[in-house]
């Protein structure tokens, strides 16, 4: 037996009535909820650390290791005299001055071992320059240093050519070693590493004549060594 169409009508429209109680009641609580903070759907905002800004800003102390060490003074070097070439005796003793030169300051550089070796170009070149750089970065690497300073004892001209495009001159030096001491970074002996035959050591330079001033060249040890001791002897 089929419904009648006044009450279905009337019950369409209560299932409507309900649908929109229903949103109605949904909606209510939502709004309730947003406008008194609850639910799930909102968050406090977590808080800033006091401390954090303050820990990035401030900067760490400097640390002595990482301060920039300052480079180690100049040799001390006197410059060579310049000039036109003048007579044999005149430019021998300006050679000489420059032996002089080169031989303080191998001593500077075995002294100090710290591989400086600014100004060493105004009075050596060639295999000098190269056997005083050599030394200078052997004693720093190996921590030895010198007691002590080589002495000049003479200085005499072998041969030169001072008419040459190029001035040259050979000068046989004599060198008394016989109160240098080498140590190592502990402060250990370690003279057997030095070449001393118990009396003043004859040295052959080559000097040449470059930019009108004199710089040793070459240098070599000869097996003949006949130097006179340090007393005359």
């Amino acid at each position: 037996m089929s419904a009648s169409p006044a009450r279905t009508r009337s019950r369409t429209a209560a299932i409507i009535v309900a649908a929109l109680a229903v949103i109605t009641i949904t909606l209510f609580i939502f709004l309730w909820n947003s406008e008194s903070g609850g639910g799930t759907g909102s968050e406090e905002p977590l808080s800033e650390d006091p401390s954090s800004d303050e820990t990035a800003t401030t900067p760490e102390p400097d640390d002595p290791d990482d301060t920039p060490s300052q480079p180690p003074p100049p040799l001390d070097i006197d410059d060579p005299e310049a000039g036109p070439v003048g007579d044999e005796d005149e430019e021998v003793a300006r050679a000489s001055e420059t032996v002089e030169a080169v031989v303080d300051v191998t001593t500077q550089v075995a002294q100090r071992a710290d591989g400086q070796i600014g100004g060493l170009d105004d009075i050596a070149t060639g295999f000098v320059l190269g056997e005083i750089q050599a030394l200078s970065v052997e004693r720093e690497h190996l921590e030895l240093t010198q007691n002590g300073q080589a002495q000049v004892i003479s200085i005499e001209a072998v041969s030169s050519d001072l008419d040459a495009e190029q001035p040259q001159m050979v000068l046989s030096v004599c060198v008394d070693v016989s109160e240098i001491e080498l140590v190592d970074g502990a402060g250990n002996s370690q003279n057997d590493l030095l070449y001393d035959p118990g009396r003043p050591v004859r040295h052959l330079y080559g000097a040449e004549y470059v930019d009108d001033v004199w710089k040793l060249s070459t240098h070599e040890i000869p097996d003949e060594q006949d130097c006179p001791d340090s007393d005359g002897e």
